[in-house]
């Protein structure tokens, strides 16, 4: 289940990494587990450096958006069909879509070389650019995998943001009112249950982060 905040096991890396790791032995087939591993030890050393707002290791961001999708989104072999797109791509894509960001275009011939050109081309897509509405177009136009992926990005930001570094109640509003003005509208939840779930679980989450945010002074 996913909560408006972290659980505390949900920052802790050691209990994530056993969690995704038992999942994808679950899901995927066997003879695909090992692109998956060797794509989160890539995305682990990528980010090895970095850190969240919330002071945690910047690798338990894309773990978690990648156990969304396995565990909560449980992308169906019909929508995956529509969409012609591999479970286990998806979930490599959920692990690399801030890559680009923060390495910039010269490591995308290694990950084309490693894992192909459709996952390149994902990222791509998820990649921010400047100005940010060319983003927003851009994803608008995405597939709808994408833009789940996307849409469960900025879910987790939000599940961090009461507990983040930014000390602004007016950035956080911001960020919220960004987030259920540009990034709900991306996905159509009558496209199919996962969008649904996606939209429901996404609603869910702003709900009492307004009303933690707007509570009345005392």
């Amino acid at each position: 289940m996913i909560t408006p905040q972290f659980k505390p096991e949900e920052s802790d890396i050691s209990i994530m990494e056993r969690k995704f790791y038992t999942l994808v032995e679950q899901t995927i087939s066997s003879d695909l587990k090992p692109k998956i591993f060797k794509a989160y030890s890539f995305a682990k050393s990528c980010h090895s450096s970095q850190t969240r707002d919330e002071g945690t290791p910047y690798i338990l961001h894309p773990l978690r958006i990648s156990i969304y999708l396995i565990e909560t989104i449980q992308l169906s072999e019909r929508f995956l069909k529509k969409q012609n797109v591999s479970k286990e791509d998806t979930v490599i894509v959920a692990l690399f879509h801030d890559i680009l960001e923060d390495y910039g275009e010269n490591i995308a011939p290694l990950i084309e070389k490693e894992f192909g050109k459709e996952i390149l081309r994902m990222i791509q897509l998820l990649t921010k650019g400047d100005p940010m509405v060319d983003y927003y177009n851009q994803l608008k136009k995405a597939p709808e995998i994408v833009r789940i992926i996307k849409v469960l990005d900025r879910l987790d930001n939000l599940r961090g943001l009461l507990k983040s570094k930014i000390k602004s109640d007016t950035k956080k509003k911001n960020y919220l009112l960004v987030s259920k003005s540009k990034i709900l509208p991306l996905i159509d939840p009558d496209y199919s249950p996962e969008c649904s779930k996606v939209v429901d679980i996404f609603r869910g989450v702003i709900s009492y982060l307004e009303k933690s945010l707007c509570k009345p002074e005392q």
